[in-house]
């Protein structure tokens, strides 16, 4: 489990970005994403209005460089109009 560290005064930073774990699962996941969204035939532009994201914002999560937040990952399941637990497989 990746360890969380004291950065600078309140500032936590996770070191999940290093664990291979973690960046294997947020690529799945944007890889689910991904096909979701592609299977409903809607454009990037179409899913990032609905989820209240910016384009680059889901670009970046569908191609795994962006850690999703709960609420990004809330918008984006409402968006696509699927339980949450859809967007793990």
């Amino acid at each position: 489990m990746p360890r969380v560290r004291k950065k600078t005064g309140r500032t936590w930073r996770s070191e999940a970005r290093s664990d291979p774990e973690a960046l294997r699962i947020i690529a799945t996941l944007g890889n689910r994403i991904r096909a979701l969204r592609s299977n409903r035939e809607m454009t990037q532009e179409d899913l990032a209005e609905r989820a209240a994201l910016s384009v680059q914002h889901l670009l970046d999560l569908e191609h795994g460089r962006s850690n999703p937040t709960v609420t990004s990952l809330i918008g984006i399941a409402r968006g696509l109009d699927v339980p949450i637990r859809d967007l793990f497989g």
